[in-house]
């Protein structure tokens, strides 16, 4: 898990900056357990959950007319026929500066 949590740093510059803006965060392994998940591959995943301050003093630009102040991010890290990060809520798109749902992350294949 390590390593994919590192990779997922990497790719989402707002989660590498955003030490204090970053109320409460936690990892889990998971089951693909939905329909794009399965549709990707994966059968086991990562899921990131990210509590936003109310108030980000670092994430506080709009991206996109999304504000993520509040908002509770899930990154889904997996593997399987296709890797990356996926993340459904676009106010938490914006902290990873991703132009939409999904980003191909191909280090992330070893998550299964």
């Amino acid at each position: 898990m390590h390593s994919a949590l590192a990779i997922l740093v990497q790719h989402c510059k707002g989660v590498r900056i955003a030490g204090p803006d970053i109320e409460s965060a936690s990892a889990r392994f998971r089951s693909g357990e939905v329909t794009w998940q399965r549709e990707y591959g994966w059968d086991r995943m990562i899921e990131v959950e990210a509590k936003i301050v109310a108030a980000p003093q670092i994430l506080k630009t709009k991206a996109g007319g999304d504000y993520p102040g509040g908002h509770t991010c899930y990154f889904a890290l997996g593997g399987g026929q296709k890797p990356g990060i996926d993340v459904g809520k676009s106010a938490c798109q914006a902290v990873c500066g991703m132009d939409g749902q999904f980003k191909p992350v191909p280090e992330l294949a070893f998550v299964r």
